[in-house]
């Protein structure tokens, strides 16, 4: 099997830990090579299999076949390791799509296995098998069924955007909960992220049920279980309305829902992103419409480009009033771009 690729290139002190997850990412990953891992652990010892793994310096001795007798911690020198895999694309990303845990849904967040180029376009990140149960819950800490927060407690009514992130020195990968889309507060010494997809906690700090599907290019669309209203209103005036909707703040994504619109005479709605022109509601530009004499409620599919506070735009034609106007989101899709 070709290992070619080199795969960590410093020197370090790995945790028992520490070494236990490179064990699992390198059987994963030759796994997916159909060959045999070239490292392995067993009873606190990193073991390199001869050809595969080199070491090229640094403290402490290295010998291939045997790695480290140690209790606990081992100095591992520069360790060249390689794959049959090439550099990703440029901004690439597949698979890594985002479950709710299935035995706490709640608070536990799964991350299939898949592939992304960080944020800065610098390096790929390899998730070579899923990431179970990372907690909202919970400070993060390395590995599943463990803590996912970047800082502080999980508050409720709140954004947390998920970030892969990964450790370049060691090759580590990880996830992340963060408010932040762009700027998470990294782990010591992982230096590489990139946004994965965004969840929402309700009023006890749970998380909303969400189903996501992977989409081609490697985005996500999300879809709530249960649809949520965002607008509820008589108020339609003619002028041009932002309104938030519940889809992640932060980057823009296409957000998507139904339109409820209620009314004795001919009145329109228009749904329009706030970045599109904010032209007036008539018969060429309208989302969904009511007609004297005809059907008084009319339900109708909207779709917009949100900006980074979420918010689309309506505006109506035929005055400043209706019997009801009502905007759900059934969800959003997110192409995951930095």
């Amino acid at each position: 099997m070709p290992w070619t690729e080199p795969t960590f290139v410093s020197c370090m002190t790995l945790t028992a830990s520490m070494m236990q997850g490179l064990q699992d990412n390198f059987a994963a990953m030759a796994a997916q090579d159909s060959g045999a891992p070239p490292v392995t652990f067993a009873n606190s010892t990193l073991v390199a299999s001869a050809g595969l793994v080199t070491d090229v310096g640094c403290a402490g001795s290295w010998q291939a076949d045997s790695g480290f007798a140690t209790t606990g911690v081992a100095s591992l020198g520069a360790l060249h390791v390689g794959s049959q895999h090439g550099l990703l694309p440029p901004w690439h990303i597949s698979g890594l799509t985002l479950l709710q845990h299935s035995a706490d849904t709640g608070k536990g967040l799964d991350m299939l296995a898949g592939a992304a180029r960080d944020a800065g376009d610098r390096g790929d990140m390899r998730l070579y098998a899923p990431l179970p149960n990372k907690r909202l819950d919970a400070a993060w800490s390395f590995g599943g069924s463990a803590g996912a927060m970047d800082s502080g407690t999980a508050q409720n009514d709140t954004w947390y955007h998920v970030h892969l992130i990964k450790r370049s020195d060691v090759g580590s990968v990880d996830a992340l909960l963060s408010t932040s889309p762009e700027s998470p507060v990294l782990p010591a010494n992982f230096d590489r992220f990139r946004r994965l997809g965004g969840v929402l906690t309700d009023t006890s700090t749970t998380l909303i049920d969400f189903t996501a599907y992977a989409l081609s290019g490697g985005g996500q669309r999300t879809v709530w279980k249960e649809r949520a209203l965002d607008l509820d209103t008589t108020v339609a005036s003619d002028g041009g309305t932002l309104v938030a909707m519940s889809v992640p703040t932060g980057p823009s994504v296409l957000a998507y829902g139904d339109i409820f619109l209620s009314n004795a005479s001919t009145h329109r709605e228009l749904i329009t992103g706030p970045d599109d022109d904010d032209v007036a509601a008539d018969d060429a530009h309208q989302t969904v419409r009511v007609q004297t004499g005809e059907t008084a409620n009319v339900v109708a599919r909207w779709s917009a480009m949100v900006n980074s506070a979420a918010q689309i735009r309506h505006r109506g034609s035929g005055g400043g009033a209706v019997n009801g106007l009502k905007i759900t989101t059934i969800g959003w899709e997110d192409g995951r771009r930095p």
